[in-house]
């Protein structure tokens, strides 16, 4: 094997440029340096130096989450020491960087005991990090950032141990991305373990992907856009996506499909949030919009925070999904929300309390199949209504009952009916898109 050495001065470098000088900067250079004198002479498969990890993840969090706390990166830097390196303990790394980098690491450290059955140790390994996650949510960005790295260097890896990873990506990890609003990410996650899972019909489906985007139709509606908008001297910047391998897969019969309704996004991104409402008056006079399918997200902000301007169209009998947002809107839902935020904080957003319950539940020896639970709460998403306009967003196919208990948990054990709008329905009715 080919050892390669990494290069830790170009790796401070590039990480001055992202950290903001302050007074716990400190713990992150302190914690790089731990981190590479514990991983000395340790190399990964693929013959890098194992420290190249560790630092992978610190720098996917800060790069591409905006994850920038110099605790989380430290946590993030030590991740893997307590596993791999029999000297270090989750002791030494609270004596040398505090209680709250050592519970982030305790948190991500995997149980280790010989068991001969495999899937029993699995469920206590999974167990354990979602009670972390359950106490510090940090645990889980970490662990997504350090899921996402040995996924982009998965080839090393044999083919047995790809499948495996790759499995355990599609059933978890990548469903709690989209749960924790990271879309970006959950993306990625997807589409890597989808090529691995599925290489001839995933290498197929990128290659019709691939020749979606260039079709003239959605240059057309680009450009039509475009001319109306400037007509009114409206900046938008208007560009084509094409959805990834993520959007064809099938999770509840666990197949690639040949396709979707709607392989293809237009996004918009406008100057501010009045522009953006500017803007969605001239698509609906330029490409009538289908009933009932305009979401306002920046009034009503998804529960991860996300904000924008949805609209569907019917054009030459294809759909189409239109996305307004400003480029800070956009930002975020590709990042998701964690910037400049800690679980240390006294006050918490009602979303990070939601996660940590979702985390409690499923590290719960009584919780049943947290793979389920998992799959459910990742799933696509309907908005729902109250009478007097307040948001609540349910995973599809959802029924009265449990919007009932959405809005309250007393609501939801006296519900035995329901309005929607002049129709009686029983607790058990599915409830659709904008009821």
């Amino acid at each position: 094997m080919q050892y390669i050495p990494f290069d830790l001065e170009l790796y401070r470098s590039q990480m001055r440029q992202l950290l903001e000088t302050g007074p716990k900067v400190h713990v992150f250079w302190d914690a790089l340096d731990f981190a590479t004198d514990a991983h000395d002479d340790q190399w990964r498969r693929s013959g890098e130096a194992y420290i190249m990890h560790p630092c992978s993840v610190a720098n996917i969090l800060a790069a591409e989450m905006d994850v920038l706390d110099p605790e989380i990166l430290s946590a993030a830097l030590l991740h893997d020491t307590v596993e791999d390196v029999e000297e270090v303990t989750i002791e030494l790394v609270g004596e040398k960087f505090g209680s709250y980098v050592a519970a982030i690491v305790e948190g991500c450290t995997k149980v280790t005991r010989d068991s001969s059955d495999k899937q029993t140790l699995s469920k206590e390994v999974h167990r354990k990090l979602f009670s972390g996650a359950a106490l510090r949510p940090e645990v889980m960005l970490v662990k997504l950032a350090d899921r996402l790295h040995n996924l982009r260097t998965l080839k090393a890896m044999p083919p047995a141990k790809r499948q495996k990873i790759s499995d355990e990506t599609l059933d978890i990890y990548a469903p709690l991305a989209t749960v924790l609003g990271l879309f970006s990410l959950k993306r990625e996650m997807y589409d890597l373990a989808l090529i691995f899972k599925f290489p001839k019909q995933g290498a197929k489906l990128k290659s019709q992907i691939r020749k979606l985007k260039q079709a003239p139709e959605p240059a057309e509606i680009v450009q039509a856009l475009a001319e109306n908008t400037r007509e009114v001297w409206l900046n938008a910047e208007i560009s084509i996506r094409t959805k990834g391998l993520w959007a064809y897969y099938d999770s509840s019969n666990r197949i690639l499909r040949k396709e979707i309704d709607n392989p293809l996004e237009i996004l918009i991104l406008s100057d501010d949030v009045q522009s953006c409402y500017a803007v969605l008056g001239i698509l609906n006079q330029t490409f009538a919009p289908i009933p009932r399918t305009i979401r306002d997200f920046i009034a009503n902000p998804k529960p991860t925070g996300y904000q924008g301007l949805h609209a569907r169209t019917n054009i030459k009998g294809k759909k189409y999904l239109f996305k307004i947002r400003t480029k800070e809107m956009a930002r975020r839902a590709q990042r998701g929300l964690f910037k400049d935020w800690t679980s240390k904080s006294s006050v918490q957003r009602v979303f990070i309390k939601e996660i940590q319950e979702l985390f409690d539940v499923i590290g719960s020896e009584e919780s049943g199949s947290y793979r389920d639970i998992i799959a459910v709460s990742g799933k696509k998403e309907i908005y729902t209504y109250t009478p007097g306009g307040d948001l609540f967003c349910l995973p599809a196919n959802s029924i009265v009952l449990d919007f009932a208990f959405r809005v309250h948990t007393d609501i939801g054990h006296s519900c035995t009916g329901a309005m929607i709008g002049s129709r009686k329905v029983s607790a058990t009715e599915k409830m659709r898109d904008g009821d």
